[in-house]
């Protein structure tokens, strides 16, 4: 798959949702990679908060629920993070029944995380350093299936 096939995908089929973007919310405490991401998926189109590390991602989701407002579209969520994980973020969400689609990323090569996330929810698990092209592939199936699931809902 090429570039342009990947950031054409990050909108829906149905035009008349062409103006609302896909909302991320991207968890990493570090910096750079954060910031790396956020600016490439920024020039995607998508609409991206941050979280510095899972105790923020989760605080930022429980406000979300308790005011009854809409979650991202798409979590991205590193691995080990300081104050929670984002499998511990996952986690708290799946008990709540509600995950929006979410990767995982990991510097780590264990399958066992893979397998772990996966059965928490997680929709993939991404390795750093990051494949820019594999994680634009993911984000824009995440927000397509996040659409999907939107429209069926109503």
């Amino acid at each position: 798959m090429n570039p342009t096939q990947i950031t054409a995908t990050a909108h829906p089929a149905d035009p008349a949702a062409w103006d609302r973007a896909t909302t991320v919310l991207l968890a990493d405490d570090d910096d750079d990679f954060r910031e790396m991401v956020r600016l490439r998926l920024l020039a995607e189109g998508y609409e991206v908060s941050v979280a510095l590390d899972g105790g923020d991602a989760l605080e930022r989701l429980g406000t979300l629920l308790d005011a009854e407002m809409p979650l991202p579209d798409v979590l991205i969520l590193d691995f080990v993070m300081p104050k929670l994980s984002g499998l511990g973020v996952l986690r708290a969400l799946w008990r709540l029944g509600r995950v929006p689609p979410t990767l995982i990323i990991t510097g780590f090569g264990d399958r066992s995380v893979d397998a772990f996330a996966r059965n928490l929810g997680a929709l993939h698990v991404l390795r750093k350093p990051i494949d820019e092209i594999a994680l634009s592939a993911a984000v824009a199936e995440a927000g397509e299936l996040s659409r999907r699931h939107d429209e069926s809902r109503r």
